[in-house]
C-alpha cells in the first residue's frame, strides 16, 4: 500500500512535466523539419538548376530559373520559378512539399535559392506554446551563401542562442 502511495505522489509531479517535455521535443522536431526543408531547397537550387535537360522538360529556361521555398498554411512547398520574381508566377512548377505538425505555428516565408548557391535570404520562425512557456526557434538563411542557422529564443536572457 505504501509503495502504491509513493508511486501516486511521484506520478502526480512527473505527469504534467512529461506533457511539457513532449511539447518541447515536438517543436524541436518541427524546427528540424523546417531546417532540413531549407537545406533541401538550397541543394535543389544548385543541383536542379544545373540540369539543363530537366529544366527544359519543365518548360523553364536554363540559367534563368530559381527555386522558391514557401509556406502555405501547414504545408511547405518548393517551386521552380522564373529568375528575378521570387514569387509564384507563371510558370511556377511545384515539385516538392512537406506537411507540418498542426499544433506548431510557422510564419509565412518566401526564400529564393539560386544556381550559384546564393539566396534572397530570410527568417523562418517556428513557435509553440508548451505549458506556460512560448518556445520560439528561428531558422535564418543568409543571402550571399545560403548558410542556414538554427537558434532558440532564450527568454531569460532576451536573445537567441544557436542550437
Amino acid at each position: 500500500m505504501v509503495v502504491i502511495g509513493i508511486i501516486a505522489v511521484v506520478a502526480a509531479f512527473v505527469g504534467p512535466n512529461m506533457g511539457t517535455w513532449n511539447c518541447k521535443q515536438e517543436i524541436k522536431t518541427d524546427a528540424d523539419i523546417v531546417n532540413d526543408f531549407l537545406e533541401m531547397a538550397k541543394n535543389h537550387g544548385v543541383e536542379r538548376l544545373n540540369d539543363k535537360g530537366y529544366l527544359e522538360s519543365k518548360g523553364l529556361e536554363y540559367m534563368n530559373t530559381q527555386v522558391l521555398a514557401t509556406v502555405e498554411g501547414d504545408t511547405m512547398n518548393l517551386y521552380l520559378i522564373n529568375k528575378g520574381t521570387c514569387r509564384k508566377s507563371s510558370p511556377a512548377k511545384k515539385f516538392h512539399y512537406r506537411k507540418l505538425n498542426s499544433k506548431t505555428k510557422i510564419n509565412s516565408f518566401s526564400i529564393c535559392f539560386n544556381l550559384d548557391g546564393s539566396s534572397s535570404g530570410g527568417e523562418v520562425m517556428t513557435s509553440r506554446l508548451c505549458g506556460d512557456e512560448n518556445i520560439q526557434i528561428r531558422n535564418t538563411v543568409y543571402g550571399a551563401t545560403s548558410y542556414i542557422v538554427k537558434e532558440r529564443n532564450n527568454h531569460k536572457l532576451n536573445r537567441y542562442e544557436e542550437l
